[in-house]
């Protein structure tokens, strides 16, 4: 089993290490045998199964790629996501959802025209998207390292 916090402990051990010198060469070899189970064959074909089966689906490919063009083709940063305090990604993830009732949840400071509702399965996609901006707006607002 892969114990991603040993991993994690272990780079940062090497990242520590001091530069290689006279003084430093011992310290550095007990570093790097300390933490050499981390880096071993084993573990990286072990963390590239964990990836592969975490890589998910179609429809997880798709919403990623969707997020990835609001970024990229569309400009939506998230320094501009981060001025949607008032949960304007949850409101248009919901038109997406449930396009009959975008006039009650359309943001009122987004243009009407950048509402472009297609087939059934295109909006979940986008609406999932939305949610994956507003849940990252709400995450980069927490302290660093806490829930």
């Amino acid at each position: 089993m892969i114990n991603l916090e040993k991993i994690k402990a272990d780079i940062a051990a090497r990242k520590a290490m001091p530069a290689w010198g006279p003084q430093t060469s011992i310290e550095r070899i007990k570093t790097i045998n300390a933490t050499l189970p981390s880096f071993s064959l084993k573990t990286v074909e072990a963390l590239v199964k964990m990836l592969e089966s975490c890589t998910g689906t179609k429809a997880i490919h798709d919403v990623i790629a969707e997020r990835q063009r609001q970024q990229t083709v569309k400009g939506f940063s998230t320094e501009q996501d981060d001025t949607y305090v008032g949960f304007q990604l949850s409101a248009a993830a919901i038109c997406y959802i449930e396009p009959m009732e975008a006039e009650n949840y359309w943001p009122a400071d987004w243009y009407d025209d950048s509402f472009k509702p297609t087939d059934t399965r295109r909006n979940l996609i986008k609406a999932a998207a939305l949610i994956i901006a507003e849940i990252e707006r709400l995450d980069r607002q927490l302290p660093e390292g806490g829930l």
